[in-house]
């Protein structure tokens, strides 16, 4: 009765059968009868006795459907069973079992007994071969017992009983400290899981290893896929599932793949356009056969064209050239798209690139009964771009014939292109999938043998159906027999749109997965079957579904995906376990953090969100507010000193959202205050920051009543211009003044590179200077960057300075989108927000916005946060920052506009790049997925290796801020924020080494000389890497991680698996450079680590992180003389390291007066001296401090054999010294009557 899984002998890969079907069992006559997976159910019996009969199912594989029952009998005199259709699931009457009521489930003469009521420790029921889901109250904590063997706690809402005789002990509810909690479901839902080897419902997944980016076919002595991964690596494997090679060529993305036959041999080779501008050909064995590259452009298409029976490649990129070689890879010609585009840009800020330049989106070959073929390319400026489709004969200099995709029959840019003949006449037609938001997502499909277009909207049909989406995403059409017809089946993120050949809208089949995927294809041989690359959330399955399937509907929306996706629930599952059982130390005080996102409809979750919010003071959940009814326009005019043409004319949205007077808009904020610790609402959008007039908002403030007010401007920042200037003194600069000791927020979560570039420009003066800084959180609209790094590193940066006290993060669907042309934003399992959103918030970010918050996998962050599991620390406990840091100055105009203009991809100029070398380049999306370069500040600093989605960078020598220069002619000295230093952890305060840069070139401190960056690069690069030894740690692995120190012998670690989006188990070492543990603890699973030689290494989960806290030998820079005395000489902290190698240590030169700095300046030694009294002085030096933080200890003996020190002397003085932190000592004992007396002097911590 289980669901059965194989390793396969060839490939081991790991397939999961698809001859298990699983029933729901429903109330009879209930509509939604789509949750029964097979068959159907009916009903009879009593109240308290209910048989199901279930029909349809062929269990012993004779092509007859068989019949079998389920049997429940509820032994209760308090109501029968009935089916709660809002819930989708069974309630017990509204009421809980009574003590020593049961019910009984049989099935097949299998049974199993529940009992209710009593405590904790009479609770519990066993069962044999059946799965029981969502049968406690959520969050219950619960053991499982099988075979006498107790397993770890659970807190899962679902748990499959999917092995023989398991007994489950309910346990504590996690937040109810009353040992004797009872246990009494109300509510429960189970399945039956029917193991019927001869059923198939048409799905195979098999495990690859992988996060699958795209699928292909290839021919060999049969069709097998083809592969591409999400790090670039192509694999073959058999249609069951055996791997037959792999090859990593260059590790980055491919951006095409395309597979033919070469070498007329009747076996294909496969080519890669991969983003390091390199075409890769490899042979049916994955082997390399030959490379094509002419620049650093990626390599964006692909595909092959026969002239005759010859064949060609022709590929292409984003440096607006196509190429056409043999068969063997030898350059035939180049032709640039100036020479015939008839593409255009848009808009004016910033100037766009010239109109008559295009890049290669696609290429495809049009093949014509008479055996001839034609090169089509579909062309892109960007983002939005419709395109043209060009004509080209084989080896052709110019095409023959264009097409102008319209926007009538285009509403966003290709995605995806796939050809048919769906009309039989010999002739493929192009359906392009659309690459986009779904609000303007579509179909087109384009006939040449009519030279027409037509589309089919996508958004339309939504809104025709009872179905919702939102997001990015891409929109791949294939066709699919449908009996002796076709049908469009449409794969768009986490749906299936079936549609009628004549793209009929108001016929649209709807099918709903739980997951997205990346990729599909059909199999030439057999089209009828799909082959799915792996899910969006970090999936690592090839799925093929077979259309023809009676069942294959059902298989898709009830796909669970085995392999990674498995591993992290499973994962996260343990979490919740951990975190049941989790005790914050007592030592640890973690910062608060404020979450901002919508609360509405919270379902299944109210319950565990008002424990949050009514028992634990942090994370605060904020009013989600959204966005409001605009204030009317009419203030903005030049008598209310609103003197910008440019701003006053601007809106967000249609004029008739700007109806409300002042009071109006006062008022509607108001009453949100009441019964929440405060709101979170925007205030104002990129397109139009000035929703209401500055004194609206100073109002709306002083309304507060002192409760929390987070004011939001979205998208805001991108105009750089004088207009901003005007808007920064006209509203930002009054209401953060005014918002400054009234609880407020100014959230500026700004577009672009803002907060590494922007913000150094003057007319961000006031901010940068610290003038706001408890009333101005800077955050980021990170969507499309493809340097969320070093977004981090400039945000941190500011914080660190004090011009900020606090920084904002956000968790957004389309974060995950870094290449405008395949929108791939729709992961399902938020796993990667989580692990994003952590690692922001263990660097310290406390304001955060956007994630789902009726997410129920997202919802482990609260908790994470409330029991103090995740820790939020203060700026100065951080001790993994680089000493080093890049001192922005006014940025460079290049570096600066590289990320605004986003919108196009024909930027790319080989003559510029090849004469300027910068020191942060190749951020635009014409660089999307490509290498960054040797020289660039995210290699050696972040540890990153491309343009991509790096939001948790390995950063291997501790995070390296860019930040606002402290010495020199760029520092601002009379800054009110002061120095960086004074805000960080005491170790820094004479270690920070800066170097100064305007993004293309390092600077000089007197800002008279400029440093090539890709020569100078290595003087900071080795910088970093010898300050990275002054960190008490350091982490290598691909992980992501951060180190705060909690108290002064605990330092806790965070460690976090940093496949952003291709989420993979890894091996974290841990050195040790200037702290020796004592002990390495897990917090939440207690696994205790073994230190060998200072290095300690940790495995982290797939998908998840570790909380690890590091018990210290000794203190480390604690608050006392010691520990200023470290700081004030840049120590290591460490009382035995001897930092000028002069052989004393360094606690012991600080004991007695020396510069640990100064090989010379040992400090005063001890000195005996024999006095005309006949007693014996001993003289040191001690510390004035009034907290020394070291004890001395001074002892005396007549006898070394005997051992017997003696620490009572006859007298103790003390005077100054010239060194005014010291006094000297002066202790006397009589030393007449001994022959021999020694003397020491113990320096120790306490």
């Amino acid at each position: 009765m289980k669901l059965k899984t194989g390793l396969m002998v060839c490939g081991l890969v790991l397939a999961v059968s698809t001859q298990a079907i699983v029933i729901n069992f429903t109330e009879v006559g209930y509509t939604n009868v789509g949750s029964v997976s097979v068959g159907s159910v009916a009903v009879g019996g009593t109240a308290t006795s209910t048989t199901y009969t279930v029909s349809g199912v062929d269990l012993d594989g004779d092509s007859t459907n068989d019949s079998f029952t389920v049997h429940i009998d509820v032994s209760s005199s308090n109501g029968a069973i009935s089916w709660d259709a809002g819930g989708d699931e069974y309630d017990h009457n509204g009421n809980s079992l009574n003590i020593g009521e049961d019910m009984t489930f049989e099935y097949a003469g299998i049974s199993g007994t529940f009992s209710g009521g009593g405590t904790a420790t009479l609770n519990s029921f066993t069962f044999t071969e059946i799965e029981m889901k969502r049968w406690q109250a959520f969050k219950d904590a619960y053991v499982i017992v099988q075979s006498s063997t107790t397993g770890a706690v659970q807190t899962a809402n679902t748990y499959a009983l999917s092995d023989d005789d398991f007994t489950i002990v309910p346990t504590d509810h996690p937040t109810n400290t009353v040992e004797t909690c009872s246990f009494n479901p109300t509510r429960f839902n189970f399945t039956v899981d029917v193991d019927t080897p001869l059923l198939d419902d048409g799905l195979q997944s098999f495990e690859t290893g992988y996060t699958v980016y795209q699928v292909r076919t290839a021919r060999n002595s049969g069709t097998y896929i083809v592969g591409s991964s999400y790090e670039g690596t192509v694999f073959g494997m058999s249609t069951n599932g055996e791997m037959l090679w792999t090859n990593e060529l260059s590790g980055f993305v491919n951006h095409d793949i395309y597979c033919e036959d070469l070498t007329g041999d009747g076996v294909d080779e496969i080519l890669a356009a991969n983003a390091d501008g390199t075409l890769y050909c490899l042979d049916s064995n994955g082997d390399d056969l030959w490379q094509f590259k002419t620049n650093n452009a990626l390599m964006n298409a692909v595909c092959v064209i026969h002239s005759n029976t010859t064949p060609y490649v022709a590929c292409g990129g984003f440096d607006q050239r196509l190429y056409w070689l043999t068969a063997s890879g030898q350059h035939i010609k180049t032709v640039h798209s100036d020479t015939y585009s008839q593409d255009t840009t848009w808009g004016d800020v910033p100037a766009p690139p010239p109109d008559g330049e295009h890049n290669v989106n696609f290429l495809r070959v049009m093949k014509y009964p008479d055996g001839s073929e034609d090169l089509v390319m579909h062309s892109t400026v960007g983002w939005s771009s419709k395109g043209h489709l060009y004509w080209f004969d084989p080896l052709a200099d110019m095409p023959h014939q264009t097409d102008k995709v319209d926007k009538a029959f285009a509403t966003d840019n290709a995605g995806y292109i796939s050809e048919y003949d769906t009309d039989g006449d010999g002739t493929n037609e192009f359906f392009m999938g659309s690459s986009g938001h779904r609000d303007s997502a579509c179909m087109t499909k384009f006939d040449p043998a009519t030279q027409t277009f037509s589309m089919f909207s996508i958004t339309d049909a939504f809104s025709l159906s009872s179905y919702s989406d939102t997001h990015y995403k891409v929109a791949e059409p294939v066709v699919i027999p449908d009996g002796t017809n076709y049908l469009h089946l449409i794969l768009h993120g986490h749906h299936i749109l079936l549609v009628q050949p004549d793209m009929n809208t108001n016929s649209v089949e709807f099918l709903k997965s739980s997951y997205s995927f990346y990729d599909v294809c059909t199999l030439p041989d057999q089209p009828e079957t799909l082959i799915l690359s792996s899910v969006q959330s970090g999936g690592s399955c090839i799925h093929l579904l077979n259309t023809s399937n009676a069942f294959w509907k059902s298989a898709f929306i009830n796909l669970e995906p085995p392999g990674k996706i498995a591993t992290i629930l499973a994962n996260t599952d343990n979490v919740w376990s951990n975190l049941a059982s989790f005790t914050q130390p007592g030592w640890e005080n973690p910062e608060t953090v404020y979450l901002m996102t919508d609360q509405d409809d919270l379902g299944p979750l109210g319950g565990y969100f008002h424990d949050i919010t009514n028992n634990y003071a942090s994370p605060v959940m904020l009013n989600w507010l959204g966005a409001f009814q605009k204030q009317t326009t009419n203030w903005r005019t030049s008598a209310n000193g609103f003197t910008n043409e440019e701003y006053s004319t601007r809106l967000k949205g249609d004029i008739s959202a700007y109806s409300l007077t002042q009071q109006q808009a006062v008022d509607q904020f108001t009453p949100h205050y009441a019964g929440v610790p405060g709101i979170a609402a925007w205030f104002g959008h990129g397109n139009d920051p000035n929703w209401y007039q500055p004194e609206t908002i100073t109002n709306i403030l002083d309304n507060a009543a002192g409760k929390i007010t987070v004011m939001l401007w979205p998208e805001t920042g991108a105009d750089f211009t004088t207009n901003f200037t005007f808007v920064l003194d006209y509203l930002f600069h009054p209401v953060a003044t005014h918002a400054q000791g009234r609880n407020a927020i100014v959230y500026f979560r700004s577009k672009g590179p803002q907060w590494q570039s922007d913000v150094y420009r003057p007319h961000w003066s006031r901010f940068l200077s610290g003038e706001f800084a408890d009333s101005f959180v800077p955050a980021l609209e990170e969507t499309g960057t493809r340097s969320p790094d070093l977004s981090v590193a400039g945000r941190m940066g500011l914080w660190a300075s004090g011009a900020a006290d606090a920084w904002g993060a956000r968790a957004v669907p389309d974060n995950a989108r870094y290449y405008n042309q395949r929108n791939h934003c729709n992961q399902r399992l938020l796993n990667h927000f989580l692990r994003n959103s952590i690692y922001n918030i263990a660097c310290g970010a406390r304001y955060i916005n956007n994630f789902d918050s009726t997410d129920e996998y997202m919802s482990i962050l609260w908790g994470l946060i409330a029991k103090g599991a995740l820790y939020v620390p203060q700026r100065s406990e951080i001790v993994s920052i680089n000493p080093v840091f890049l001192g922005m100055t006014e940025p460079d105009a290049r570096f600066d506009a590289q990320d605004r203009q986003e919108k196009f991809s024909t930027w790319y100029d080989e003559t510029w790049e090849a004469n300027n070398p910068m020191v942060i380049s190749r951020k635009g999306t014409e660089w999307a997925g490509s290498p960054v370069t040797e020289w660039d500040f995210s290699r050696y600093a972040s540890g990153v290796k491309e343009r991509r989605s790096d939001y948790l960078p390995p950063c291997p020598n501790g995070i390296v801020m860019i930040a606002p220069p402290q010495q020199g002619v760029f520092a601002d000295t009379n800054a009110v924020r002061g120095a960086m230093v004074d805000n960080l952890h005491p170790m820094y305060k004479s270690i920070l080494q800066q170097f100064n840069s305007d993004g293309r070139d390092y600077i000089s401190a007197d800002g008279t000389t400029t440093y090539d960056a890709d020569t100078y690069y290595t003087d900071i690069e080795a910088s970093i890497t010898n300050a990275a030894k002054q960190l008490p740690l350091t982490v290598s692995g691909d992980v992501a991680w951060v180190c705060a120190q909690t108290a002064s012998n605990h330092l806790r670690l965070t460690l976090i698996d940093s496949g952003y989006l291709n989420p993979k188990a890894r091996t974290a070492t841990v050195t040790f450079n200037t702290v020796t543990p004592a002990a390495m603890t897990d917090m939440l699973d207690d696994t205790d680590f073994t230190i060998t030689d200072a290095t300690a290494t940790v495995d982290v989960p797939l998908g998840l992180f570790r909380f690890i806290d590091i018990e210290l030998s000794e203190p480390f820079f604690p608050s006392n003389g010691w520990g200023e005395f470290a700081s004030n000489h840049g120590l290591t902290g460490n009382s035995q390291a001897d930092k000028d190698n002069d052989g004393q240590i360094d606690l012991h030169e600080f004991a007695l007066g020396g510069n640990p700095t100064n090989p010379s300046a040992l400090g005063t030694a001890p000195s005996i001296a024999y006095g005309a009294d006949d007693n014996v002085s001993l003289f040191n030096w001690e510390s004035a401090h009034t907290n020394p933080g070291i004890t001395y200890i001074a002892e005396w003996t007549d006898n070394l054999v005997s051992n017997d020190w003696k620490n009572t002397w006859g007298s103790t003085n003390s005077t100054s010294t010239a060194n005014p932190a010291y006094n000297e000592t002066e202790r006397k004992v009589y030393g007449g009557t001994n022959d021999n007396l020694f003397m020491r002097l113990k320096v120790s911590q306490p």
